[in-house]
């Protein structure tokens, strides 16, 4: 409805605090030590909504939504795959909804990576219809 207004213009949009010129340099300098989720808890989110409104700064927010995406995840990765009995709190602390579930996909495949190297993941075990069968077996032979 935002966009359809600001296309007829009868309203003039403007970018919530987090997605101007400023907030933005400081996520190009270094968007690891940022606290998205203090910011806006739908960061990404928010951000490709934003894009859609015709306002002269949405083409520097799209760019920016994509660095600051790009310099956050290998960060993420790195600590979800290396946080093997750790507190998650303090490392899920700055990331946003969207990032928070990046973390938790990722850290729930290496530990199901790490169970199937144990080979503790499936478990082989003949079917009831073997177990079933009525056909005789190699003892019973005469």
């Amino acid at each position: 409805m935002a966009s359809y207004l600001a296309n007829k213009e009868f309203v003039a949009c403007e970018l919530p605090k987090p997605y101007q010129e400023t907030s933005r340099n400081i996520l190009l300098a270094d968007s690891s030590v940022v606290d998205l989720f203090k910011q806006v808890m739908y960061f990404y989110e928010t951000g490709t909504k934003l894009i859609k409104i015709p306002h002269p700064e949405c083409p520097h927010v799209s760019v920016s939504l994509v660095k600051t995406f790009v310099g956050r995840f290998k960060k993420i990765m790195d600590s979800s795959q290396n946080c093997r009995n750790q507190d998650l709190s303090n490392m899920c602390q700055k990331l946003d909804v969207d990032e928070k579930k990046l973390f938790e996909i990722n850290r729930l495949s290496v530990e199901l990576l790490d169970r199937w190297e144990r080979r503790e993941s499936n478990i082989i075990v003949p079917s009831n219809l073997v177990l079933q069968s009525r056909k005789r077996k190699r003892d019973q032979v005469f």
